[in-house]
């Protein structure tokens, strides 16, 4: 029986992955990239055909429902799963995914404007555009690019982290793109195994490792939410260990690390920061994670800027500025939901006030989660912690964003799979599977 049990699991973990290289052998490869010209907008004639996208996503959809049919199994205990195993394919199935042009987004050679402004130029991405650059070796490629227009809207910590591939490969964009890929592929499989670390747990590495909309965005697209994401579970790794000053500590130097790479993650430090502090037992350990805490972000702050010799306002602008698009199509449910019933009742285009009242709706709820958090009798602070971040990401996802996108929902799916087995309800697995399939979905729309 266990012999049998050992086969069929073999046997779907082969084919699960075989169909995740199928895929990656089947999309467009990453050698394109040394025939891109933006000017003669032959990227954009590759983005929009839309048999590649139709076809890729019939693919995705029925890996995703293997997905889901595998881990039934392994939930039910259908067959024996073996970690060592699942961690071999899934490093294969990841790095196969760096032979794929990134057509999905084009992030990843915004990234790279960014990127040459400071590398290259020794200027500062949040007060130079790469337009304004003059001389630049790839300017004629980028030139009618989309993005090359804008500030960077990205933390200091990614621009210093994604700034290495253009310094190693200054005059060659194909070896600067392969190697941020590299890059990613690698702080992915580590995140999938710190996963594994913090949960003990075979399952839920599973469901990390061969998700289809991870897998997509942080390797194939190679989204800066992977950085944010590591950082994110180093943090609730020290959460989850010893409760003491020096474990809270290192948490909040990760969480603060995580909002510098991405500012989305500003969301969790008002949970972090109380919750640990009502966690400790004496006022004088309160009084030292007060202290130490406090002195700590603003070393870490401080040096993640200083390379930039920018100032808080120059930081903040190009946020507030991309804070401000939007689509019609690609937003938060609430927003859309209020901006139809308004324009349904009186026949106005009232998106702002719909954007209003729903991150109005956000506000409240953070403060009310907040609080029930606060004066939740519970011991265990370090699951409190996750499980009021993951109701609180839930709601920033379904009710702030103008421009939402797909690879936005990585982070509370990872947050989803921690939530699930502590908590051991159901209710985080289905919004694992529902942001999964939302995200997904989306191309459909997208394309």
């Amino acid at each position: 029986m266990e012999n049998l049990k050992n086969r069929i699991f073999h046997f779907l973990l082969i084919f699960i992955s075989f169909l995740y290289i199928i895929l990656f052998i089947y999309l467009p490869k990453i050698n394109l990239i040394k025939d891109i010209n933006f000017s003669t907008n032959n990227y954009y004639a590759l983005y929009k055909r839309s048999e590649i996208f139709s076809q890729t996503i019939i693919i995705l959809f029925v890996i995703f429902i293997l997905y889901c049919l595998f881990f039934y199994g392994i939930k039910n205990n259908f067959f024996e799963i073996k970690f060592k195993r699942l961690f071999l394919f899934s490093v294969i199935v990841s790095f196969f995914s760096i032979i794929v042009f990134p057509i999905f987004s084009s992030d990843i050679f915004y990234y790279i404007c960014s990127d040459r402004v400071f590398a290259i130029h020794h200027l500062s991405p949040f007060t130079n555009t790469y337009a304004s650059l003059s001389g630049d070796y790839f300017q004629d490629i980028f030139h009618g690019y989309s993005w090359e227009t804008h500030l960077n809207n990205y933390g200091p910590i990614f621009i210093l982290l994604s700034s290495i591939p253009v310094l190693l490969f200054s005059k060659n964009l194909f070896l600067s793109i392969v190697l941020w890929k590299f890059i990613c592929i690698i702080i992915n499989i580590i995140n999938g195994y710190l996963v594994y670390k913090i949960t003990k747990s075979e399952k839920i590495y599973f469901l990390y490792a061969f998700n289809p909309l991870l897998i997509f965005e942080l390797c194939l697209n190679a989204h800066n939410e992977v950085l944010m994401i590591f950082f994110i579970l180093l943090a609730f790794f020290y959460i989850f260990k010893k409760p003491c000053i020096k474990n809270y500590l290192l948490s909040m130097v990760f969480l603060v690390l995580s909002i510098l790479t991405k500012i989305f993650s500003l969301v969790f430090l008002p949970i972090f920061f109380l919750l640990m502090f009502l966690g400790l037992k004496s006022k004088k350990q309160r009084f030292q994670f007060l202290i130490f805490s406090t002195i700590l972000l603003l070393i870490i702050i401080i040096l993640s800027y200083w390379p930039f010799h920018t100032n808080i306002k120059d930081i903040i602008s190009p946020i507030i500025f991309q804070s401000s698009f939007t689509s019609s199509i690609f937003v938060s449910p609430l927003i859309q939901l209020i901006w139809y019933g308004i324009y349904f009742f009186s026949g106005k285009d009232f998106f702002h006030i719909a954007s209003f009242v729903s991150r109005f709706v956000f506000l409240i709820s953070y403060v009310g989660i907040l609080f029930w958090a606060l004066f939740k009798k519970n011991k265990h602070f370090s699951k409190l912690i996750l499980i009021s971040s993951t109701i609180i990401f839930t709601i920033f996802i379904l009710t702030f964003f103008s421009w939402l996108m797909p690879w936005y929902f990585t982070t509370i799916i990872c947050l989803n799979f921690l939530s699930y087995f502590f908590s051991n309800k159901k209710v985080y697995l289905m919004m694992n599977f529902f942001f999964t399939l939302y995200g997904i979905c989306f191309y459909f729309v997208l394309r």
